[in-house]
């Protein structure tokens, strides 16, 4: 009985250890997706940290630029280890690129043979461009990982275009400093007529595009009842990255609610960039305007 009693004792134990030995195997790498292999990720995770590399996860994968740099979004998640809940603006080069949970995930750029950096510093070391990060923030754009940022770039920097009418006929580019108006009328090709024009007000757009949250916006913000006064309110408007496009926005009386409270600082400024183009002395001299 008593040698039973051991033999029970050591098997329980034995067990235990087994168990034990389970929690403390190495991890086992996982491919991510299409993007990368299994042994690419786990050389993604030991370049961020040799010594924390089993707790590295990759969280979102952006793309692959400049040939070879690819980059992600990774999450350093160690067990019993707490982050605090602040969620984290990323902005690279004037650019809001994205925001993350917390202060656990980064981004990442990782040139497999070379290393990893974070984003910010590939940006600084030329590893990527500035249009590069453009085209990381764009994968995103629309998305929950890019609605809490706000306009970043700066005056001399800021850009916008408009787009309106029927078939987005009219349309004005404020780095080129012209418009183009196509008439489509009857004609088998349409005839376009274009002047120059220089944004009079280009610092009140951009103050009102910086007051804005300008991201939580989706790409098609708004689609109104389509009937004949809302012919010429369609709006297609792009302030420096951030393109929204609204169809069958009916004429606003500014004593009056907006049709939806969602967007109601868009409609101001696409109305009034419509109105100072259309009331310019270079749009009245264009054979083509209506």
């Amino acid at each position: 009985m008593k040698n039973k009693k051991h033999l029970l004792a050591l098997l329980f134990a034995c067990m235990i250890c087994s168990s034990c030995t389970g929690l403390s195997k190495h991890r086992v790498y996982e491919a991510y997706g299409n993007y990368l292999t299994a042994e690419q990720v786990e050389k993604v995770c030991k370049d961020c940290s040799k010594k924390y590399a089993e707790y590295y996860h990759i969280y979102h994968y952006f793309g692959i630029y400049n040939e070879k740099v690819h980059v992600m979004a990774a999450h350093l998640d160690i067990p019993g280890l707490a982050s605090a809940c602040v969620v984290e603006h990323f902005y690279i080069a004037n650019t809001y690129v994205c925001s993350l949970p917390d202060p656990s995930y980064s981004l990442i750029a990782w040139i497999e043979g070379e290393g990893a950096w974070s984003l910010k510093k590939a940006y600084e070391d030329g590893k990527v461009s500035k249009d590069d990060i453009k085209k990381v923030a764009k994968t995103v754009d629309g998305t929950s990982l890019r609605k809490y940022g706000h306009l970043a770039v700066p005056l001399e920097e800021f850009t916008f275009s408009l787009a309106w009418g029927p078939d987005y006929k009219y349309y004005y580019e404020s780095k080129d400093g012209g418009f183009l108006t196509t008439l489509n009328g009857e004609s088998v090709i349409p005839t376009e007529y274009y002047t120059s024009f220089e944004y009079p007000n280009l610092e009140r757009v951009y103050e009102k595009a910086k007051q804005m949250s300008i991201y939580c916006y989706d790409t098609y913000a708004y689609e109104g009842s389509e009937d004949i006064s809302s012919r010429m309110n369609d709006f297609k408007i792009t302030l420096d990255d951030k393109e929204i496009e609204m169809t069958n926005v009916p004429d606003i009386d500014p004593n009056s609610n907006y049709p939806s409270y969602e967007i109601q600082g868009l409609f101001p400024i696409v109305f009034e960039i419509r109105d100072t183009i259309m009331n310019s002395d270079q749009w009245k001299s264009l054979a083509g305007h209506d």
